[in-house]
């Protein structure tokens, strides 16, 4: 339907000489359409139901993930403070991004090993 609409932008305009005022609200019509079929379509989709062990799993990172957040920000702080080198600290919250996905990770391979038993 994207492809359709910009077909119409395209041809509607320089060939038919429609004004180009209708050609836009025609274009956004379209979009708007096709947009909200996709939507629709996403927020459709059956949801797979998560077994107790998966949501105990997903509670404990939820869990870690916010623990080490609140570590990284008072890191963050008392170094900022101490050093008021603000302008480079940020760069412990990319770090906490890593630490997150590594647990991640670590959850994972976890997980797989126990699948294999």
């Amino acid at each position: 339907m994207y492809i359709v609409a910009v077909a119409v932008l395209m041809v509607a305009i320089p060939v038919l000489k429609m004004n180009p005022i209708v050609v836009t609200a025609i274009f956004l019509i379209i979009v708007a359409w096709a947009t909200a079929r996709i939507v629709k379509n996403y927020m459709s989709a059956p949801k797979f139901e998560k077994t107790k062990e998966e949501a105990k799993e997903d509670k404990i990172i939820k869990q870690i993930d916010d623990i080490v957040g609140c570590i990284c920000t008072v890191i963050y702080f008392i170094v900022s403070f101490i050093t008021m080198a603000w302008y480079i600290t940020w760069v412990i919250f990319i770090i906490d991004g890593l630490i997150v996905q590594i647990i991640k990770l670590i959850f994972m391979l976890k997980e797989d090993k126990t699948d294999e038993e």
